[in-house]
Parts: structure tokens; sequence; C-alpha cells
């Protein structure tokens, strides 16, 4: 049975229903303007920089390198961004590149945020160390929207040397370094490099993987999924990929953030050591992992004078 002005009712409802959905829309609509217009007044510095003797690392807020060391104004190394699920950090949005120097003037900290706007979005927050010639890099990966991770590069490793260089890398298990110089592929397997080190006549500039090893082989852990670690040499200079894992189209991947942490050393060439600007030498035995061997060293960079220049030598154990 119907009652007098059910249809009315019925064409009321409907029209309420469609204004109460046309204001959600220009609501929303007024929200993403407001974020859009908040995050243009947001002031990000293109790049920031910290100098220290003839040393220089600079951070820029985009392109290919989140880091770019240098040694008397040559680039020795660029370290590229990462790759998240086929998605390039390159292409992402940068939220956040503040630098903090300590009041000493002898230390810096820089903190940077960047935002991959595809998938189910990621975020790549780095927090960067910088004492003397030595960087210390922390690096926090994470699926937003309860979003999962399936495939994971690490920063890539690029030396852009030409001639006249030597290199030498250590691969996890084995004893011994790796020395190489001739174009072509100087390795390609599944365990990561652990420390890489290049000479050239512009400058010296080491790499070490950190102490969170077990995230690096983490691949071996689950069940089907690949990791790939490769250097090749060519005419440009030498590349080193990391690909942590790669997982299979039917596995389930974690839901969890991923943490990685490398460390740093740039020097000018042996032939700018001269006079009063004879590296002060810092020698080390202990495991190179271990706390106790940070704090000795960050104790011994603070005690140094300004630009004056360090030089560490080794002899660690297995």
């Amino acid at each position: 049975m119907k009652f007098p002005g059910a249809e009315l009712f019925r064409g009321f409802s409907l029209f309420r229903h469609l204004k109460i959905v046309q204001i959600c829309n220009t609501l929303c609509c007024r929200h993403f303007l407001i974020k859009k217009q908040n995050f243009c007044k947001m002031k990000i510095e293109p790049f920031v920089t910290v100098n220290c003797s003839t040393n220089q690392v600079e951070f820029p807020q985009s392109g290919d390198a989140c880091a770019v060391f240098r040694a008397n104004g040559v680039d020795l190394l660029h370290l590229r961004r990462t790759t998240l699920d086929s998605f390039p950090e390159n292409r992402g949005l940068p939220e956040k590149l503040r630098k903090h120097i300590a009041g000493n003037n002898i230390a810096a900290e820089i903190n940077s945020s960047n935002i991959i706007p595809f998938g189910c979005e990621y975020q790549i927050d780095r927090h960067w160390k910088v004492a003397g010639n030595l960087c210390e890099l922390t690096t926090d990966i994470a699926a937003l929207h309860g979003g999962k991770i399936k495939e994971l590069f690490l920063e890539e490793l690029f030396f852009p040397v030409k001639k006249d260089f030597s290199a030498e890398f250590l691969v996890f298990g084995e004893k011994s370094f790796r020395k190489t110089s001739a174009p072509g592929i100087a390795y390609d397997g599944n365990e990561p490099i652990l420390m890489f080190r290049v000479i050239s006549p512009e400058g010296k500039v080491e790499f070490y993987a950190g102490d969170d090893l077990w995230r690096h082989r983490c691949a071996e852990q689950i069940p089907g999924a690949e990791s790939r670690h490769t250097v090749e040499i060519n005419e440009n200079g030498i590349t080193c990929s990391r690909l942590i894992f790669h997982l299979p189209e039917d596995a389930e991947p974690e839901k969890r953030p991923w943490r990685f942490k490398s460390i740093f050393a740039i020097a000018p060439p042996e032939k700018t050591f001269c006079g009063k600007n004879q590296p002060q030498e810092l020698s080390l035995s202990n495991c190179s992992a271990s706390p106790a061997v940070h704090r000795e060293l960050r104790s011994f960079v603070r005690k140094q004078k300004n630009n004056s220049s360090v030089l560490f030598r080794g002899d660690f154990p297995q």
C-alpha cells in the first residue's frame, strides 16, 4: 500500500543523498587543495653539503643520487637511490631534507625522507652522521597503508673512475679481497659485498656494509626468494648493484619495515698529505662491527683539529 507523497519522499531522499555526496566530494577536494598548498609552502633545500678539509659530501633533494662524495672537488662516489617493487625512488616526492651541525663544528647529521607515490606507497628515511672523512648511514624503508615489499634494490654504488685506478672488494664468506680493474663483470652472485675500496689519482673511497648482515642475506631465509649482487666495470666507472630480495609470485612477504646501515670513508690522494697536513693515524684490531670500535672511532675523530686529515689502519679478525 502506498501512502500519499511516497514518490515525492523517495525523490527527496535521493536528492538529499546526492547532495550529501556532493558536499563530501567538495570537502575532500578542499582537503586535497589545502594539503597541496601546505606542501607547496614547505621549503626543502635543493641540496645540503658538509665540508671537512678537502672533502665534501653533497646530499641532493632529488635526482639519481642521494649522496655524492668528493675529494678536492672531484667526485669519488655516487650513492644512487633505491628501487622498490620496480618503482624507482628518483621518481618520488621529497618530504624532508635537513642538516644539523654540532656545536664543535666537526660533526653533522642529515635527515631526509622521500615518498614513492606508486603502488601501496613507500617511504625511505635516511639518517646520516658525518665526522671528518667518515659517514655513517642508516636507511629505513617501509611500505605504507598496510602494503608489503616483494622486491628491494638497496642503494647502488657508482664510482666514476676512468683510468689508473685499483679496486678491491670483499664478498661475504671469503677471506681475502678480490682485486679488479679490467672492464667487464667482476662479480655476479647471491652473497653480499661487505667492503669495497677504490683508489685513484683523484682520491680514495671505501664502503662497508655495516653490522646487520642478516638483513643483506634475508633471501636465504625465504623459500623461493632470490638475491643478486653484481660489480661491473666499463668506460664510465664501476657500478655495484644490490638486489636484497625478489620474492616469487606465490610468496607471502612480511609486513615489516627494513633497516640497513652502511659506513663510508673518503680521502684525497696521498700526494696531498705533506708537511703539517700529515694525517693522524689510528690503528684498530678489534671487530670492526663492534660498538667498542665505533666509540673509539667517534672519540678519535672528535679530538682532531679543524681541517685535519685522518687515516685509519686495521687488522680485523674474522
